[in-house]
């Protein structure tokens, strides 16, 4: 018995699993240092700003997209329009530096503007044209203005004659400039982003 007492003494007095833990030492391993907090809450910050400036840049990127996608849709359909309306009525638009405006809009079974059409359709129209408060009402995404003029390589020189009949070549080149605008009264940039060729024939 004493042999046992013996054993239970030094256990409890040397081994480090029976030694008490101090209380101030307990109250540092469960807290943080001001340093740490501070530390912890900047790296926390600076990942959320980090996160909402990459979903900016995706938001704008997809904004940018569409406005670009709408461009490009208006220029296959400037050149049916050009080729629908006859090489003379494109020969004066193209000699005035004629501007156009389109516009994608919600349209009903007959193609009018309709706020609840099922069918998006596009449109050119003169930045004139009465009815543009229909369009605006049932537009779709941003407007695009266009600007029609000779194009450099145009077969037959920059000078055209007041009258297409008297124009010495079957070809003519036109220069079309395009860019969104947000309302159709607003001039094209100074600087469009879409510059492309269109090539009509008689």
């Amino acid at each position: 018995m004493n042999d046992m007492k013996t054993l239970l003494f030094h256990l409890s007095h040397h081994s480090p699993r029976f030694m008490p833990t101090p209380a101030s030492s307990l109250k540092w391993r469960a807290g943080f240092s001001l340093v740490e907090v501070v530390l912890a809450i900047g790296i926390v910050s600076f990942a959320v700003l980090t996160i909402l400036g990459l979903f900016g840049g995706i938001i704008n990127s997809v904004g940018d997209n569409t406005e670009r996608r709408t461009i490009l849709e208006a220029v296959d359909s400037m050149r049916g329009h050009l080729i629908t309306q006859g090489f003379d009525t494109a020969y004066g638009w193209v000699r005035t530096n004629q501007e156009f405006v389109f516009v994608t809009y919600k349209a009903g079974p007959t193609g009018s503007p309709d706020a609840n059409g099922q069918r998006v359709l596009g449109r050119w129209m003169m930045p004139t044209d009465p009815d543009l408060a229909l369009y605006e009402a049932t537009r779709v995404g941003r407007w695009v203005r266009a600007k029609l003029s000779v194009s450099p390589s145009n077969p037959a020189g920059i000078a055209l004659p007041p009258d297409a009949n008297n124009y010495e070549s079957g070809v003519l080149a036109v220069l079309a400039e395009m860019d969104s605008v947000e309302t159709p009264s607003l001039p094209l940039p100074s600087n469009p982003r879409i510059k492309t060729t269109i090539g009509i024939t008689r």
